[in-house]
């Protein structure tokens, strides 16, 4: 059922390019009219103006990729402090999931949401944004809106040149030697991916600590994405035929869509659709929080970042973007996707999983357990109810996650 849902969402809502010109006319006139509707304030906020709001200061800072990309980092001060300045302790980087942005370490509000958390800990919180999501759709050359080589990337690059770039940034901003890092899902791909394509990146980590790792991604959970990644294909041959490299974009139908049809839909057919695609329960997260998330999520990414991940669902590896036989004889010189290895990554890694999470689960987060050579800590949290996006939405992290985080930091 979710499939063709998500199918159909996906040609017909996700782009607005892809809507007839008439609805798209239409979308442009009412989409910041129901926007302005939302109940709940805080959908509506971009992360300056959310955290502001809670007294919170906050630093806008601009970091440039080797390739061009314009990426947009915010620092985050503890509540009534007059700015960032960091402390003794290496400055911590939080890095965001799929589709996702910096929005998602803040939308629980302050006393739930781990940036504030981490940042009136005493902590240096820097939040990064993927190339292509709302905060970080730039480049030095090539218009997001009229070049389609601006799409052309993938989880890649996400690891092997955004999260260089802003590593290195902090650095020199900072001066501090190493910096502490706390990545969710696709946040935690790119650590594996950097540290294993790039080695020498490894001394730069004090500690990493890893919510949901993901990197082979065979046995999720959900039967939904399951089949979305078996016509991963299909999906690609049908957008490029539209013209499709964009997905998800904020501010779009996709918010609209998303966060009106949970204020809207029962709330059992709303927990139901979160349920299915994450494991987390919807009353776990709170009404209040998953209005905010969904005005915020998803922020947007390019097709390709998804399809990577299809073909790790489809394939038991953990691999380069695989653009068929004549692509990877063309970007790599042979006809396989060249596999990462994560026995490179030498960094101090603190792995923390969950049972009821469908996307991140034991088996697979087995694979990283035995290979990765320096695990300092490893913690499952035993909750069948503690899902995929409990970690950044969820209402228990001061209770169930903090502990653990403040534990590893503190060690380390």
């Amino acid at each position: 059922m979710w499939t063709g849902v998500v199918i159909f969402a996906f040609y017909q809502i996700l782009h607005v390019s892809s809507i007839p010109p008439l609805l798209s006319s239409a979308v442009s006139e009412i989409g910041p009219a129901v926007q302005k509707t939302i109940s709940n304030e805080d959908a509506r906020l971009n992360f300056t103006e959310l955290a502001g709001k809670y007294g919170y200061p906050t630093e806008t800072h601009t970091v440039v990729t080797e390739d061009g990309y314009i990426l947009t980092v915010f620092r985050l001060g503890r509540a009534g402090a007059a700015g960032c300045a960091g402390g003794a302790r290496p400055p911590l980087l939080l890095v965001h999931g799929l589709l996702d942005s910096s929005d998602t370490y803040i939308v629980a509000g302050p006393g739930v949401g781990l940036a504030y958390l981490l940042a009136d800990a005493g902590h240096d919180v820097w939040c990064l944004n993927h190339r292509g999501n709302r905060y970080s759709r730039r480049h030095v050359t090539l218009d997001p809106d009229a070049d389609n080589q601006y799409w052309n990337f993938t989880r890649d690059e996400h690891g092997a040149r955004d999260l260089p770039a802003v590593v290195d940034y902090m650095i020199n901003v900072t001066g501090s030697a190493t910096i502490n890092y706390i990545g969710h899902s696709q946040g935690t791909t790119d650590f594996f991916i950097l540290n294993s394509a790039r080695p020498d990146y490894n001394r730069k980590f004090n500690l990493a600590i890893c919510l949901a790792p993901v990197a082979w991604l065979h046995h999720i959970a959900t039967e939904s994405l399951q089949s979305l990644a078996k016509i991963g294909p299909e999906i690609k041959l049908a957008a490029d035929v539209a013209g499709l490299k964009e997905f998800g974009a904020h501010g779009k139908l996709t918010n609209i869509a998303a966060l009106g049809g949970c204020e809207l839909s029962p709330n059992a057919l709303c927990d139901a659709v979160i349920n299915e695609l994450t494991g987390s329960h919807a009353e776990r997260i709170g009404a209040n929080t998953l209005a905010t998330a969904l005005g915020h999520y998803p922020a947007g990414t390019s097709l390709k970042s998804l399809l990577g991940y299809g073909q790790g669902v489809n394939v038991d590896s953990f691999a380069q973007f695989d653009h068929g036989e004549a692509g990877n004889l063309a970007a790599y010189g042979s006809c396989a996707a060249p596999q990462y290895d994560v026995r490179r990554v030498s960094a101090p890694v603190a792995l923390i999983c969950a049972d009821g999470d469908k996307l991140s689960v034991r088996r697979d987060v087995a694979r990283l357990l035995h290979r990765l050579p320096n695990v300092v800590a490893f913690h499952l949290i035993p909750d069948p109810d503690w899902g995929h996006v409990d970690y950044v939405w969820g209402d228990r992290i001061p209770t169930v996650l903090m502990p653990k985080i403040h534990e590893y930091l503190n060690n380390y």
